[in-house]
């Protein structure tokens, strides 16, 4: 698991969402995941995505940040074997950082998430 790489949630009940992975793995190897949601009314607007910002976006998005969160390299692992999680092409660096730089700001994000952003040293690829 990388900074970048991405997946749809094609196992859930719901509409399938995009996933930004945006830590490299910490000392637990666990990695924050950020979702992505249609904009609408009452949806958090702190980072927008516009179709061509990544592959899957066809229309105006938004990072969900009340929906980050720490998960563990293995479950990520054991949900794509699972065939519920299908990946997809990565983000470019310049969108993880507009990701990363929004949930630092966003007061929806969970503290734990945070915390964790600003302990990884990923620094964007030229």
């Amino acid at each position: 698991m990388k900074v970048g790489e991405t997946f749809i949630d094609v196992g859930s009940a719901s509409t399938p969402h995009l996933w930004c992975i945006c830590t490299e793995p910490n000392a637990d190897d666990e990695v924050v995941v950020v979702s992505v949601t249609t904009v609408r009314p009452n949806v958090e607007t702190t980072c927008v995505l516009q179709p061509g910002d990544h592959p899957f976006v066809r229309h105006e998005s938004a990072a969900a940040y009340r929906f980050a969160e720490l998960v563990s390299v293995r479950e990520l692992l054991r949900l794509r074997g699972q065939q519920r999680h299908r990946r997809h092409a990565d983000a470019d660096s310049s969108l993880v950082q507009r990701i990363r730089a929004g949930a630092l700001q966003s007061p929806m994000t969970p503290n734990k998430v945070k915390k964790a952003i600003r302990e990884c040293r990923w620094e964007p690829s030229e």
